[in-house]
């Protein structure tokens, strides 16, 4: 089942009343997953492609996430410029470089 955003808002208003942890976003009221890093974001461009598609959302501190998903899982989203989106980061190692 898929929750829009003004349903995730209300559920969260009505199921967790009070304060939530500074990490706690709308999504991980309704869905419990195991990334630690959720970001929530807007759409600010969809690049179809053949096969796959690339989602660049921006945060409201401006930050820009690009996502690469299967052109399949971009038309069930209903992927478009300015929806509401979530980026879950789940990844095994994190590298740092410098020149």
């Amino acid at each position: 089942m898929m929750y829009n955003i003004k349903t995730i808002d209300y559920l969260n208003r009505n199921l967790h009343p009070g304060p939530m942890g500074a990490h706690t976003t709308h999504m991980e009221a309704i869905m419990k997953i195991s990334a630690r890093n959720v970001i929530k974001g807007k759409v600010k461009k969809v690049t179809p492609g053949a096969v796959n598609t690339e989602v660049l959302m921006v945060t409201d501190g401006g930050t820009e996430v690009v996502s690469i998903i299967t052109k399949e899982s971009a038309d069930k989203l209903k992927l478009a410029e300015g929806k509401d989106v979530y980026a879950v980061i789940k990844a095994s190692n994190v590298m740092i470089a410098v020149d």
